[in-house]
């Protein structure tokens, strides 16, 4: 995982943008302003500005909240970079339109007022492919104001494999799921795509007052590790339903290490299809393992809600029955056989 994050510091992520605004004016009598408010939780925020302020300097943006941020880092967004208060800058000054993973120590609000640079929409770019040989990447969304997810016009949607909210909520068109209700400005959403896309806004989209993700329920008898950490690093698996044995509405499926960590939880819908099982890896970053590790032995356990019984389950994505994948990225694939472990 270090190597792969290692790799990642190295690259750099292409974001155009377009707007039809002239450009502003020199006067700041001509500007708009605007205060733009983000909500950060607990450990990683992908997030970007739509303002640019006039002291675009780190330690200044933030000043607000500088006792309440961990990390912030730069490289699964426009540019490498990072900034830990005091201690490292790499990236220089705050720029708009640029994605920013944001890691704070608890939920908190802050707000940065600045010259308003909306854009209309976003040229998806990417240097960073996935073995899959997808482009990867945290973009922005398109105009000022949170929209349906159905009013994002994508304009070669069968090039857009997945979007993620990164907190679990997932749009995969191939397998008819969709658990982003809303998308909001300010937040930067990962995607998984080929060749180049285009996103902006359908004609008559209206404001929308945004929608957390609906976090699936869990039973009250869920046990207490069975709670994971999310972390800018997924991969996501495709699983069948129709292959997880015994399963039953409202029960578990989740992946650990053998040290018992839990790396990602889905609650089983019958009525879907396909369950996806979103994966966090460990951020090198963090002073503790929170997610997995590549290299380290992992296995995947169902949690029956009725009865609280828990069974055990390698899962195999191809023919020869590579346990999953090494290293983790961020990819999806289709899980073909679910073992037993007896």
């Amino acid at each position: 995982m270090k190597k792969f994050l290692y790799f990642l510091s190295c690259i750099s992520l292409i974001l155009v943008v377009s707007t039809s605004c002239a450009p502003p004016t020199a006067t700041e009598e001509n500007k708009e302003m605007s205060t733009q408010t983000l909500m950060l939780e607990e450990d990683w925020n992908p997030v970007y500005f739509y303002v640019e302020t006039q002291y675009p300097d780190f330690d200044s943006v933030f000043a607000p909240i500088l006792n309440n941020v961990e990390n912030i880092e730069g490289y699964i967004g426009y540019r490498g970079g990072i900034y830990q208060p005091g201690l490292k800058n790499t990236f220089g000054e705050v720029e708009p339109y640029t994605v920013y993973m944001i890691d704070v120590k608890k939920d908190t609000t802050f707000e940065i007022k600045g010259e308003k640079k909306i854009q209309d929409s976003i040229l998806l770019q990417s240097k960073l492919n996935n073995t899959n040989g997808m482009q990867v990447g945290y973009f922005p969304i398109p105009g000022e104001k949170t929209i349906a997810m159905e009013d994002l016009m994508i304009s070669k949607p069968e090039n857009v494999k997945l979007i993620s909210d990164y907190k679990g909520g997932l749009y995969v068109p191939e397998y008819k799921i969709n658990t982003i209700k809303t998308l909001s400005p300010g937040k930067a959403y990962l995607f998984i795509f080929k060749d180049s896309v285009t996103l902006s806004l359908k004609d008559g989209a209206k404001e929308v007052t945004p929608e957390k993700m609906a976090m699936p329920i869990y039973p009250s008898n869920m046990p207490e590790n069975w709670r994971f950490t999310p972390s800018p690093f997924v991969y996501f698996l495709s699983i069948p339903t129709k292959l997880i044995p015994n399963i039953k509405d409202g029960d578990l499926i989740g992946v650990f290490n053998k040290s018992g960590l839990c790396g990602g939880v889905n609650r089983i819908d019958m009525m879907n299809e396909y369950t996806i099982l979103t994966i966090y890896a460990d951020d090198a970053m963090d002073k503790e393992q929170k997610g997995l590790v590549d290299g380290e032995e992992i296995i995947f356990k169902v949690f029956h809600a009725a009865d609280g019984m828990m069974e055990d389950y390698n899962l195999y994505v191809n023919k020869e029955k590579n346990n999953l994948v090494q290293p983790f990225e961020w990819k999806i694939d289709m899980v073909k056989e679910l073992v037993p472990i007896k």
